[in-house]
């Protein structure tokens, strides 16, 4: 088993260190294949060496899989893809749901727990030492998103959301430690420093949804839940207000520490969302609306199975690519956008499968053994996976396919929700890591 664990950890390394390996002239097909071939290894030794859990849930989790992965194989061929940009398409969400059987599925000890833990800790404050780095030698730019990315500036918004949720559920479920909160403000200062702007709106959106979730598993008395609807409500605010003042485009002035204008935010959104054209739409509600629009009047084949998952997957800003679709660039294709034109209704909803069911038993999960909600320190884990997920559906939705097209966000998710899956509330992981 530590070979197995060796094997995905080198992976998950490399996953981290993609946007490195990038600015070093590394191609990118490389480490996508030592990522591709390392998960394909590590599958083949667990199902050889290991029994596989009987359950319903797993029984969902891999029809899932195949779901999507039926979906992609018919799209391709109904639409003559290019083979190599379907593999691309794909292998995102198969080595993901890889990691998650894997780890659902190895008989972890806790040593080995802690060894995954700590890698993946030590990588998120790597990310922050990297930017702090990356903000004193070049200022704020949208490249050079930690060693993730060298580009592709939507990281800097998901990335920092998952990390966040990951420190928050520590400092609330394991030990209320004045470093996590430390982390936590670091990673808000990663999207900072790569200056965008999505985060200081999406940022309350899960604050408040970690409060619902937080409350829904403890009984409190009702001042208490007040006290932490409260402090959750001023923290987001203050961090909406400074976000909109420090934010150039966010304010009248288009300045470093403007006034906050809560008429030219709405202005702005409004824009940035939904700016149709003569000929094209731009803008990322309207581009998914656009979406919605072009799949609805094809065929049924493209309806369901869509135009080929090799449409959007290399596309640039601008190539004519996307205008194809009627949407006037690529900065206003969301992911559900993505894969509505790539493989149609069917894999777009197939896609999202493994995400939501990990995040749903995750939950209900929670809810069965809500007496020990207080005693487990494992908890923190599930809670992350519930925000996690919520995480992914906005990003996937509103947002970008930065989180659906990214092994180090998706490792982080499928990993630490097999962890939380394989370690129960019962069985529970109480060593010092903790």
């Amino acid at each position: 088993m530590g070979t197995i664990i060796g094997v995905i950890t080198t992976a998950v390394n490399i996953a981290f260190f993609q946007g490195l390996l990038l600015l070093l002239g590394i191609p990118p097909l490389i480490p996508k294949a030592a990522i591709l071939v390392s998960f394909g290894c590590a599958l083949v030794l667990t199902l050889t060496y290991y029994k596989i859990k009987n359950s319903k849930f797993m029984a969902f989790f891999v029809f899932s899989l195949l779901l999507f992965s039926f979906t992609v194989f018919v799209s391709h061929c109904l639409n003559g893809a290019v083979v190599k940009e379907t593999i691309s398409f794909y292998h995102y969400t198969f080595t993901a749901c890889v990691a998650f059987f894997i780890f659902s599925n190895l008989p972890l000890n806790d040593a080995l727990v802690a060894v995954v833990l700590k890698n993946f800790e030590f990588l998120f404050i790597f990310q922050i030492i990297f930017i702090f780095f990356k903000f004193m030698i070049v200022g704020i730019t949208e490249s050079h998103i930690g060693t993730i990315s060298y580009q592709g500036g939507a990281i800097a918004t998901i990335f920092p959301l998952l990390a966040i949720s990951y420190y928050m559920n520590k400092f609330f479920f394991v030990k209320k430690r004045l470093i996590y909160l430390f982390f936590c403000l670091s990673f808000l200062f990663m999207a900072f420093a790569t200056g965008k702007r999505a985060i200081y709106f999406f940022l309350p959106i899960i604050l408040f949804l970690f409060v619902i979730v937080k409350c829904s598993l403890e009984t409190r008395e009702v001042r208490q839940y007040l006290k932490i609807i409260a402090v959750s409500t001023i923290i987001s605010t203050v961090v909406f207000y400074l976000g909109v003042k420090g934010t150039p485009s966010l304010n009248p002035e288009h300045s470093r520490w403007g006034s906050f204008n809560i008429s030219h935010v709405v202005d702005y959104v409004k824009q940035y969302n939904y700016s149709p054209q003569n000929k094209y739409v731009d803008g990322r509600m309207a581009g998914l609306l656009q979406a919605f629009r072009y799949i609805s009047e094809q065929n049924f084949a493209i309806l369901f199975f869509g135009a080929g998952p090799d449409q959007l997957i290399n596309y640039k800003s601008r190539d004519g690519t996307e205008q194809k679709f009627g949407i006037g660039s690529s900065g206003s294709i969301t992911g559900m956008a993505t894969y509505l034109i790539s493989v149609g209704v069917l894999g777009s909803v197939a896609v999202i499968l493994p995400y939501v069911l990990i995040g749903i038993k995750s939950y209900f999960t929670l809810l069965e053994n809500n007496s020990q909600i207080r005693t487990s320190k494992i908890v923190y884990l599930k809670v992350f996976v519930v925000c996690a997920m919520f995480v992914f559906l906005i990003d996937y939705i509103f947002y970008t396919r930065s989180f659906i097209h990214n092994h180090a966000l998706n490792l982080v998710y499928f990993i630490l929700a097999g962890i939380s899956v394989n370690r129960t509330v019962n069985n529970r992981t109480e060593n010092k890591f903790f």
